[in-house]
């Protein structure tokens, strides 16, 4: 809905998920004797999943380019190659893939 207001602007808007970024926060939470006190098992978890903050701060860069504005209100993942959706564009378009979307029953 963002980016549909914000397109006559001339604005872009997109989704992303960076990942369990390797942030100073992420550390206290993981290699401080707290961190593992009380988030022990994500503490774990996000050490074998954390995310370079280059590859966040990558996708933002790529997505601030102007590279993928085709593609404004889609969701992009640091784990995804932004430079090869964008060269599917056209056929993202077509099958109006790549948007997060609220489905709800209908009301009774």
């Amino acid at each position: 809905m963002t980016a549909l207001e914000a397109k006559e602007h001339g604005v872009s808007v997109f989704s992303i998920h960076p990942g369990v970024v390797s942030t100073e926060a992420h550390k206290s939470a993981t290699d401080t004797p707290e961190g593992r006190k009380y988030l022990p098992e994500f503490g774990e978890r996000a050490k074998q999943f954390a995310t370079p903050i280059e590859l966040a701060a990558n996708l933002c860069v790529y997505l601030a380019s102007g590279a993928a504005d085709a593609l404004s209100g889609r969701y992009f993942s640091v784990n995804d190659n932004p430079a090869a959706i964008t060269a599917e564009t056209s056929a993202i378009l077509e099958s109006d893939l790549y948007k997060l979307r609220l489905r709800m029953p209908p009301r009774v």
